[in-house]
């Protein structure tokens, strides 16, 4: 049996309720797989420096199919002290459907990511906001 990939247009309102289930259960298990492998079939990154660098930019940008004006921001910040130096400190997620998402869009916070390190740098801990 293949792979079903999620789909972001179904269930349809011409399903009937077996067909309709179906896609239900095959979304929610494509949607599992996504969490657990950290990344989402058919979205695709760009990478952008910004104000970092090219060993730690400032943003990564997720964006489905590469036309897709929705966009999933996380912008990163580093530690510069102790173990945290050169670590990845926070991570802000921001969202946005604008058609302009590099330039004048509205991005709607989803949270911050708070990384710990120990003193040989290694994570100790992470909190979300």
């Amino acid at each position: 049996m293949a792979y079903t990939h999620y789909v972001d247009t179904t269930p349809l309102l011409s399903q009937d309720g077996d067909d309709a289930v179906d896609s239900m259960r095959n979304n929610m298990l494509a949607l599992r797989d996504a969490v657990i492998a950290g990344a989402m079939v058919k979205w695709d990154a760009t990478v952008t420096i910004g104000t970092g660098s090219n060993e730690k930019p400032q943003y990564l940008y997720l964006h489905k199919n590469g036309a897709s004006t929705e966009r999933i921001r996380c912008e990163y910040t580093y530690g510069t002290t102790g173990g945290e130096t050169d670590n990845v400190k926070t991570i802000t997620l921001s969202y946005t459907a604008d058609d302009d998402p590099l330039g004048s869009a509205v991005w709607d916070s989803i949270g911050v990511c708070t990384l710990t390190y120990n003193s040989d740098g290694t994570v100790a801990s992470w909190a979300w906001s």
